[in-house]
């Protein structure tokens, strides 16, 4: 804490219950990376399956390896492909700051220091 403090920045923890409120990635982008992340394992988990089948394994009989071994590495990759395809969508990126009013808070708070470090009692949280 002492290095935000050294910085002027002050932790303030978001009460319980209103992260879709004040977290602009989770109004934002988080839904959509979740969402491709889903599609991305849908699609290799499918795969999967009809290489099996191509292979001549009846369904019954398909199993698919979804040990951490086996997936670490494949959703890192995913990981890394949801990011190439999301930092391009900056508009998408502000539209969650701008929501959740924290852009306008820092474009508004020019040399301001908040006064109560907890805007949320103000709030009756």
């Amino acid at each position: 804490l002492k290095l935000y403090e050294t910085h002027n920045c002050v932790v303030i923890p978001v009460p319980a219950n209103l992260t879709e409120k004040f977290q602009p990635l989770d109004i934002s982008i988080n839904q959509v990376a979740k969402s491709e992340l889903r599609k991305t394992y849908n699609e290799w988990y499918s795969d999967q399956v009809a290489q099996q089948i191509q292979q001549g394994i009846t369904p019954g009989e398909v199993k698919v390896c979804v040990k951490m071994g086996t997936l670490k590495p494949l959703h890192a990759k995913w990981i890394v492909e949801v990011y190439e395809k999301l930092k391009t969508k900056i508009d998408t990126i502000r539209n969650g700051f701008i929501t959740t009013g924290i852009f306008e808070a820092v474009q508004n708070a020019d040399g301001i220091i908040a006064k109560d470090p907890n805007p949320f009692i103000s709030l009756g949280i």
